[in-house]
Formats: C-alpha cells, sequence, structure tokens
C-alpha cells in the first residue's frame, strides 16, 4: 500500500496565511467589511506567502539548498528559477502599487487595520486693520473663504492634508469670491516613519504659516497665524506605508483646519 502524500511545506504555509489573513479581516470588521475587502483577501494571502517564500530562496541559496516547490504550480514548474523571477518581479511591482510609486492614478491597497491617534496642537496669531468711517469694521467670522496652500516638502503626508483642508473655493468653485478670506501659506511636516509590516507606530511634527486677508472697500484686515503641534499615530494590522502616511496627514488637516477657523471667528 503505497505511503500517502505528504503536503508540501509551502502549501501548508499559503493555508496558514491565508487562515490568519481571515480571522484577523473577520476581528477587525465585526463581519462588516466590503465584499470587495474580502475578495481581496485571498490575494493578500498570497502576497504575503510569496514574500515569505522568496526570503526562504534567498536563504536558501545562500547555504547552497534546493528551491522550496512554490504552492499553485504544475509539477515541472514549482521549483523552477524562472517562476521564482516571475515571482519576484510580480511582488516587486505590487509593492511600488501598494507604496503608491504610481500614485495618484493606480494605487493598491489592502488596508485593514485598527489605529489611535493624538494631537497637540497650538497657535499665535497677529493681525492689523483699517476701517473707512465710524463704526465697527467688516469681520471675517462667517465668510467665504478661499485658500492657497503648499507644502514646504510635498509627499503622501503633506498631499494628502492639502487635499483635505476644504476650503470654499474647493467645495463650490462657482462662488462668489466678493467679500470672501483670501488664505494663503505653507504647511511643513516630516512624513512618519513607518518600518514593520504589521505595526507601525509614529510621531509628526507639523506646522503652517499662514496669512488671512478681507478687503471689502470699507475695512482690510490681515492676519498671520502660525500653527504648530504634533500627531501620534499607531496602526496594527495590513497597511502600506503610504496609506499610514496619508491617514496622518488627514489627522493633521483637521488639527490645521480647526485653528484657521478658530482664528477667523476670533476675526
Amino acid at each position: 500500500m503505497p505511503a500517502p502524500r505528504s503536503i508540501p511545506g509551502p502549501t501548508v504555509l499559503l493555508g496558514i496565511v491565508a487562515t490568519l489573513v481571515l480571522v484577523q479581516l473577520l476581528i477587525v470588521s465585526g463581519g462588516d467589511a466590503p465584499a470587495a475587502i474580502w475578495l481581496l483577501a485571498p490575494l493578500y494571502a498570497l502576497y504575503v506567502t510569496a514574500v515569505l517564500l522568496l526570503c526562504a530562496a534567498a536563504m536558501a541559496r545562500l547555504r547552497g539548498r534546493s528551491l522550496l516547490p512554490l504552492p499553485l504550480l504544475s509539477e515541472r514548474w514549482r521549483s523552477h528559477p524562472r517562476s521564482y523571477l516571475v515571482l519576484t518581479a510580480l511582488v516587486v511591482l505590487l509593492t511600488l502599487l501598494r507604496e503608491g510609486a504610481f500614485a495618484p492614478d493606480v494605487v493598491a491597497n489592502y488596508d485593514v487595520f485598527q489605529a489611535n491617534h493624538r494631537t497637540n496642537t497650538s497657535r499665535n496669531a497677529s493681525s492689523n486693520s483699517a476701517t473707512l468711517g465710524e463704526g465697527a469694521g467688516d469681520v471675517m467670522a462667517g465668510r467665504r473663504v478661499h485658500c492657497s496652500l503648499q507644502c514646504a516638502n510635498p509627499g503622501p503626508t503633506c498631499d494628502a492634508v492639502l487635499e483635505t483642508i476644504r476650503c470654499d473655493d474647493a467645495r463650490d468653485p462657482n462662488g462668489d469670491p466678493e467679500g470672501a478670506v483670501s488664505v494663503m501659506g505653507t504647511i511643513s511636516l516630516d512624513e512618519p516613519g513607518c518600518f514593520s509590516p504589521l505595526h507601525k507606530s509614529s510621531q509628526t511634527t507639523f506646522g503652517a504659516d499662514l496669512s488671512a486677508n478681507l478687503s471689502t472697500g470699507r475695512t482690510t484686515t490681515s492676519v498671520g497665524v502660525s500653527i504648530q503641534g504634533t500627531l501620534d499615530q499607531n496602526a496594527t494590522g495590513p497597511m502600506s506605508c503610504y496609506s499610514y502616511r496619508r491617514l496622518a496627514g488627514t489627522k493633521i488637516a483637521a488639527d490645521i483646519a480647526q485653528a484657521l477657523q478658530a482664528t477667523l471667528d476670533a476675526h
């Protein structure tokens, strides 16, 4: 009676990784994840398994051992060097897609994570104003806001800040600019550190030097505001560095927008 054939180690590895990926998705989403994420989970498991097998192949070559058989391939190609070359090319391509190398046009993400954020923000403002005639001058509070902002050091985080700060001209490009507050300035920050695959933690220092100007024909007001802050962020679970940094950008943008609005409301 022939002995039963054992299941190759790489196939067992794929099964373990796929199980862990699905269990993690179930825990994080509570079963409410979109259908697309459930469909992507097996593909992500294949990606992780491929990375592990490539690492094992590199160690095998260094030690002069044979390559492990790749799962889901025919017997002829399982341990063929060309199969590993093709697998390497696919992993590199998918990694570049995950990390936004072709962004903003093409980004492939499998982000199933839990994140925490803590911000500490301060602002300093100075102003000068001139009004023609008697009575109180016109104020900035309650007016439309038109923004012209830029990044001192462009990258995924600061790009996300600019995309998230939606002033009135972005929400309604056809709105009347007459009597609106014009905000100009520069946002500076460092990209959050991102080194490990399943747990990321960073502290990001950010700042914004902005000027707000209002000219109504009767009142001319200029306000300079300096915003400084830090963002502590950590995330656990599958998540690309590109997505991690853009998530930080959305949190920083919320603090800058809140500080800017408070300044305008006070003037």
